[in-house]
């Protein structure tokens, strides 16, 4: 929709073509979508003329969450200065297959990685089966899957994650998840080490991180991709605030995932 609003519809077959519903009718209030969108940072009136401003650090009212770093003006004819909001060490990771999206040889400001993130989260809800490969074992009603990595432009990544609630009641994922981590390992594969990797922006089809029975929720996470060693590894970690303590994981570039 132009006003940005994401809606996930639910087709069930019935026997009888009298209990069909031949039309359906969908009413909201787009001026407060646009100006939820608006406050958290978020693409919104898509194709109109207003061009998303700079979003201050505020969380969604809307399904759709976004985080961003306020953008700082910068006077004409000087050369901005790159900001790092990790380390100075941090580049492409390895080990995995980056899509490219076009144009992504240059820097993406925060208006253009929202459309990006808000797109792939569409295009990814759309079609799961395409951009995601075997599901991971469940885990404390959990299931996990992960895309492939999208490459947005030289220092930024993408990757869409689905967590599937597979019980008869509603799980609350913890805060801050899914948590990208970086993981080292001795040589027979033991961890030793993990260090987070911060999302840089994020956008979800839920609040809160509420996953209800049997639905699954989708994640779009943009961050920068740190340089690995060859006992380290990127991973998606995600759990429940009853069972914290037991974390599934997933590693990012999985040769069974699909892009």
């Amino acid at each position: 929709m132009r006003s940005g609003l994401v809606l996930i519809l639910e087709l069930v077959p019935v026997a009888d073509l009298r209990k069909n519903a031949h039309r359906c009718v969908i009413t909201y209030d787009r001026d407060a979508v646009i100006s939820a969108r608006r406050t958290a940072g978020l693409a919104y009136d898509l194709g109109g003329e207003n061009v998303p401003s700079a979003p201050m650090m505020s969380r969604a009212v809307s399904k759709l969450v976004g985080l961003a770093p306020p953008v700082e003006p910068v006077s004409i004819g000087t050369q901005p200065e790159r900001e790092h909001p990790i380390s100075s060490t941090f580049a492409d990771v390895g080990n995995t297959k980056a899509v490219r999206v076009k144009g992504s040889d240059k820097r993406k400001t925060v208006g253009e990685i929202s459309v990006l993130a808000n797109k792939k989260l569409a295009e990814t809800i759309r079609e799961p089966k395409k951009h995601f490969g075997l599901s991971s074992k469940p885990q404390n009603g959990l299931e996990l899957a992960v895309s492939r990595v999208t490459e947005l432009d030289p220092e930024t990544r993408l990757v869409v994650i689905a967590v599937r609630n597979i019980t008869t009641s509603n799980l609350r994922l913890v805060p801050g998840m899914p948590e990208l981590q970086v993981q080292t390992t001795d040589a027979n594969g033991n961890s030793i080490q993990t260090t987070r990797v911060e999302a840089q922006y994020t956008e979800s089809t839920t609040l809160e991180g509420l996953v209800q029975p049997g639905s699954t929720a989708y994640y779009a996470l943009v961050y920068t991709p740190p340089i690995l060693g060859t006992n380290q590894s990127v991973r998606v970690l995600v759990a429940h605030r009853e069972a914290a303590d037991a974390p599934l994981a997933s590693s990012l570039g999985d040769p069974k995932a699909k892009e």
